[in-house]
């Protein structure tokens, strides 16, 4: 996995969201991944509907930011994926 988002971490971000119940699990699963340093759950709600989280993700030269759908049935996915 590269920190490229063309390069995989991408569909690895995605597979991640589909598998946690929160976006603190999805940090925590982020966190495990060997190429990243750290993760920042931003303290705000975008207020669209459905909602949205910002994760700051850190990784040795780069970083990104995640844009993270909350939707009503407590599912995550990923809505884009920016440079900071």
């Amino acid at each position: 996995m590269t920190p490229d988002p063309k390069g995989g971490f991408l569909q690895a971000l995605e597979e991640a969201a589909r598998q946690s119940r929160d976006i603190d699990e999805l940090a925590a699963l982020l966190r495990a991944f060997p190429e990243v340093h750290s993760v920042e759950v931003r303290d705000y709600l975008v207020k669209t509907q459905p909602p949205i989280r910002e994760l700051a993700i850190h990784f040795q030269n780069t970083r990104f930011v995640a844009d993270i759908t909350l939707h009503p049935d407590g599912s995550l996915t990923v809505r884009g994926l920016h440079d900071c």
